[in-house]
C-alpha cells in the first residue's frame, strides 16, 4: 500500500513539476513531502523494530520537543524559524519509527526510478535545449534534488548487480546539464564508489574520461558565474565570514553544543547579509537565525554544536549499517550528504529524509528474506 501512496506522489508531483519552468514548482514540494513523511506515520503499524530504536526515536522526540519549548516558550523565537532549524532532528525521530519497514522489492524500487529519471531527464533536457530555464528542476532547486537522485542511482547499482549504460549515461546527462555546481561532485563520488571496486585498466581508463569531462564542466561553471568577480563572488565566503566572527564571539561550551535554542545572529551579522532577505526572521523584525548562512553544515555547528554535528552524521551510518549496508555504501551515503551540506540544506532537506526512507524501506536484507513485491 505505501509503495502506491509513494509512486503516485512523486508521479503527480512529476507531472505538474512540467507545468512549469521557473526557479519554484508549482506548488511548495518540500511541504508536500513533510506531509507525505508525517502521514506515512499512519501508514504503518506503530510498532518499532527493537528496543534501540525506541530509545532513540523517544531520545530525538525529546530533543525537539524541548528545544521547540525553550525557543518559542522562553526565547520567543518564531514557529518557522525554529521548525527551519530543526527539521533534521524531526527527520531522524521519523526514520528510527520507519527502521526496518519495508516499502518494496527490487521490481517495484526500479519501476518508481524508471519514471523518476524519465522524469528528470525530459525536463532538463527540454529546459536547456528550448532555452526555458538554465537552472532545470522537477520538484525543487536542483541542488536540492539532485542530491536525491544521485542517492537513488547508488541504491540502484546496490540493488542490481549490472547497470545499464544507457541508466547511467542518463544520469550523467542530467547532472553534467544542470548547471549545479555542488550536484557535479556528489555524482563524480557516487560513480567512483561504483566502478573502483574491482579495478581494471578499462575501468581506469573510462572513469578518467569522465573524470576530465566533469572538471571541464565544473570549471566552465565557475568561470562562468565568477569569471568576472573573482573568488570574492561567491556568496558561501560571505555565509563562512559571518559565520566565524559568530563563533569567535562564542563560548567553549557554544562551539562544543551549540547556542541555547534558538539563538539570533548579531545585529552585524545579519546586517552585512543584508541582501538575502529571504533567509531573514520570519517575525520581520531585520533579525536572522542561522539559516542564512545557508550551508547545514555552518547552521548545524552553530544550532547544535561541534558534538550534535558529528552525531546527526553518525546516526545516519548508524541507520544505514542497522539496515544491512556496507560501510562502503555508508560512508559514500556519508560523503554525499557531506558534499550537499557545505552548500545547501543537507540533512534539513525532505529529500534526505526520502533518500534514507528509500535506503531503509529497499533495504536488500528485506529484498532477500521477502519475496519481491
Amino acid at each position: 500500500m505505501y509503495f502506491k501512496v509513494l509512486f503516485f506522489c512523486f508521479f503527480i508531483l512529476g507531472i505538474l513539476g512540467f507545468s512549469n519552468y521557473g526557479r519554484a514548482h508549482v506548488i511548495n514540494v518540500s511541504t508536500a513531502f513533510d506531509i507525505l513523511l508525517v502521514l506515512s506515520v499512519f501508514i504503518y503499524k506503530p510498532k518499532f523494530a527493537d528496543k534501540t530504536s525506541l530509545l532513540l526515536f523517544l531520545v530525538f522526540l525529546s530533543y525537539f520537543i524541548i528545544s521547540f519549548a525553550i525557543a518559542t516558550m522562553l526565547q520567543g523565537s518564531h514557529l518557522l524559524d525554529f521548525l527551519l532549524a530543526y527539521k533534521a532532528i524531526f527527520y531522524f525521530t521519523l526514520l528510527f519509527y520507519f527502521e526496518r519497514k519495508k516499502i518494496g522489492g527490487k521490481k517495484r524500487f526500479y519501476q518508481l526510478y524508471k519514471w523518476l529519471v524519465i522524469f528528470f531527464l525530459i525536463k532538463y533536457v527540454s529546459s536547456v535545449l528550448l532555452s526555458l530555464n538554465d537552472r532545470p528542476l522537477l520538484f525543487r532547486e536542483n541542488n536540492f534534488e539532485l542530491m536525491f537522485l544521485a542517492l537513488l542511482f547508488y541504491l540502484r547499482c546496490i540493488l542490481f548487480d549490472k547497470v545499464k549504460g544507457w541508466d547511467v549515461l542518463a544520469i550523467i546527462v542530467i547532472f553534467l546539464i544542470s548547471g549545479s555546481k555542488s550536484a557535479i561532485p556528489i555524482l563524480f563520488l557516487v560513480l567512483a564508489s561504483v566502478y573502483l571496486k574491482g579495478l581494471t585498466w578499462k575501468k581506469i581508463l573510462s572513469f578518467s574520461i569522465i573524470g576530465i569531462v566533469f572538471i571541464g564542466v565544473f570549471a566552465s561553471l565557475l568561470l562562468s558565474k565568477y569569471g568576472l568577480t573573482g573568488l570574492g563572488g561567491i556568496d558561501r565566503i560571505a555565509f563562512f565570514r559571518v559565520f566565524y566572527l559568530e563563533m569567535i564571539n562564542s563560548t567553549t561550551l557554544e562551539i562544543l553544543f551549540g547556542h541555547i535554542r534558538i539563538s539570533a545572529l548579531l545585529e552585524s551579522s545579519c546586517k552585512a547579509l543584508y541582501f538575502y532577505p529571504g533567509l531573514f526572521s520570519f517575525k520581520n523584525d531585520g533579525s536572522c537565525y542561522s539559516l542564512i548562512f545557508h550551508s547545514f553544515i555552518l547552521r548545524s555547528v552553530f544550532d547544535h554544536g561541534v558534538v550534535g554535528t558529528l552525531l546527526i552524521f553518525y546516526f545516519c551510518y548508524f541507520l544505514l549499517s542497522r539496515a544491512g549496508y556496507s560501510k562502503r555504501v555508508a560512508y559514500t551515503f556519508l560523503g554525499v550528504m557531506f558534499l550537499n551540506s557545505l552548500s545547501v540544506s543537507g540533512f534539513n532537506s525532505v529529500f534526505f529524509a526520502l533518500s534514507m526512507l528509500m535506503y531503509i524501506g529497499f533495504s536488500p536484507n528485506k529484498i532477500i528474506n521477502n519475496r519481491d513485491i
